[in-house]
């Protein structure tokens, strides 16, 4: 079983080019965490502000439908946030999976996806200064 830190990484459940994200908890403790790590061993300084900023903002979020950061961690040169686990599924991979939404489910993601978009927005998040 890999290990970030004293985090256990279960389950890859989603990869991009930046980062890597695990399915895990950390040793000794059952409680489910969404562990996103840095691709690179040894990141670059503006690599680590990105990471740095996007913990920073979520952390500064609190409102329903957006997931709560809960640390950022360093280990061996590498960095990784630790997130919630709501044991959510990405879209991406129910479609990568072929499955069809009916109507009323789709309707029922897609308002609160615009509804949590914007809650974000009342917050000014993106624009100028954030």
């Amino acid at each position: 079983m890999e290990k970030f830190g004293n985090y256990v990484l279960r389950e890859k459940i989603h990869e991009t080019r930046n980062s890597i994200i695990y399915r895990g908890h950390k040793e000794n403790d059952s409680q489910p965490f969404i562990i996103k790590l840095l691709k690179t061993k040894y990141p670059t300084p503006s690599e680590i502000a990105r990471f740095r900023q996007e913990y920073e903002l979520i952390k500064s979020l609190d409102l329903q439908g957006v997931i709560k950061t809960f640390d950022i961690v360093s280990h061996d040169n590498g960095f990784a946030l630790i997130l919630e686990d709501f044991d959510g599924v990405s879209i991406k991979s129910l479609l990568d999976e072929n499955k069809k939404f009916d109507l009323k489910s789709f309707l029922e993601i897609s308002a609160k996806i615009a509804e949590t978009l914007g809650n974000i927005h009342v917050k000014e998040i993106g624009s100028p200064g954030h």
